[in-house]
């Protein structure tokens, strides 16, 4: 009897290691070759970024997503609704393209998310005509680092305001060492003087804290044209950071960054611009 007792006493305690050792939909990978059929092992990823961001926001924390390197073509937004990481596996920002294709813009938080992460990707040619996101990404709070946001076009299209290319950003984000450049933010309505470009690579809005940290915002535009009303309106087409724009915001830094060739162009003898 003591044997029997000993013998499940091991067992039982096999038992309870194996479950402390073994989790269940903490890290899900993502390859080119994988199938969104699979359970995003690392023996059997998933095909697409959104559908290990969908696993892994349904399990426990930490949520983290691993990306394989290749190119990810999306047709629709990757959206972020948890504390979920998305990493590249060799953590090479050049090695995991994800590419919007003039199509649509390329992720989003869907709500305010102070823990979610972007790291070690490159974000390219993400398209938007809505006002109030990103072409590239739209974040509530949370991290980007070690990314490129690169090549994004957000065109207003007439409406009251187009804000934020590359990134657009509330709630006291980070975005640290990272690659902003070449996107475009853009607004035409000959109608009405009273329209808004601002923050062709970031927007930053209604952030309380927050920074762009050891970044480089390069080669950005915002854009507005000529209206045929109000000439003499001198608060006609505002034209404002054609690299970073920061609005209605208190303690956010801009710190040991590199801002270069950006432009903010006004079709309008009134609008104001900053090239920066």
């Amino acid at each position: 009897m003591q044997h029997v007792t000993k013998a499940f006493a091991s067992a039982a305690c096999a038992l309870a290691m194996l479950s402390a050792c073994t989790t269940f939909g903490d890290t899900f990978y993502v390859a080119t070759g994988g199938d969104d059929g699979a359970n995003g092992s690392s023996e059997t990823p998933f095909a697409t970024i959104a559908a290990g961001v969908s696993a892994a926001t349904a399990s426990s924390a930490p949520r983290i997503v691993v990306v394989r390197s290749g190119e990810y073509r999306i047709d629709s937004t990757i959206e972020i609704s948890a504390a979920v990481t998305v990493r590249s596996e060799t953590g090479n920002r050049a090695d995991v393209i994800i590419d919007g294709q003039g199509k649509t813009p390329l992720v989003k938080w869907t709500s305010a998310n102070p823990k979610a992460t972007l790291s070690g990707l490159t974000l390219a040619n993400g398209y938007t005509t809505s006002a109030d996101e990103g072409a590239g990404v739209f974040m509530y709070g949370g991290t980007i680092t070690n990314c490129v946001v690169r090549n994004c076009l957000k065109n207003g299209g007439g409406g009251s305001h187009a804000y934020g290319a590359g990134i657009y950003a509330r709630y006291a984000p980070n975005i640290v060492d990272t690659i902003v450049c070449g996107n475009i933010v853009s607004n035409a309505n000959p109608a009405s003087e009273n329209y808004y470009s601002r923050g062709g690579g970031i927007y930053i809005f209604d952030s309380t804290g927050g920074s762009v940290r050891g970044c480089t915002v390069e080669n950005n535009i915002a854009w507005v044209s000529r209206g045929t009303s109000n000439q003499n309106n001198p608060n006609a087409n505002l034209c404002r950071g054609g690299g970073i724009c920061v609005n209605d915001s208190t303690s956010f830094e801009i710190v040991d960054c590199i801002i270069r060739g950006n432009c903010a162009t006004n079709a309008s003898a009134n609008g104001k611009a900053g090239r920066g």
